[in-house]
């Protein structure tokens, strides 16, 4: 358990520590207002479209049930490899 000045401290950090995300972010949109302005007409429209990807590729995922489709997939393999020599493979497979 914190005491209330470890709970003080924490919260003073965390209170300066978003404020200046803030700024920083607002930052950053002042530099990408001001290179906006500087594009031609016709980039405007791909820079909405860039947007969107983006938003999308970092749009959090729902979490959904872990699907295991590759369990047995080398069951053609257990005569031939013993489970290290699949393991040391896997790796060589990896570095591919």
């Amino acid at each position: 358990a914190r005491s209330f000045c470890q709970n003080f401290r924490f919260v003073k950090e965390s209170f300066w520590g978003a404020e200046i995300n803030y700024f920083l972010a607002m930052t950053k949109l002042k530099e990408l207002k001001s290179k906006i302005e500087h594009l031609p007409p016709g980039a405007i429209g791909d820079l909405g479209t860039y947007v969107d990807f983006l938003v999308q590729v970092n749009k959090p995922s729902n979490g959904g049930k872990l699907k295991q489709k590759w369990a047995g997939g080398l069951k053609g393999l257990r005569k031939t490899y013993t489970s290290v020599e699949l393991q040391k493979k896997a790796l060589e497979w990896r570095k591919i």
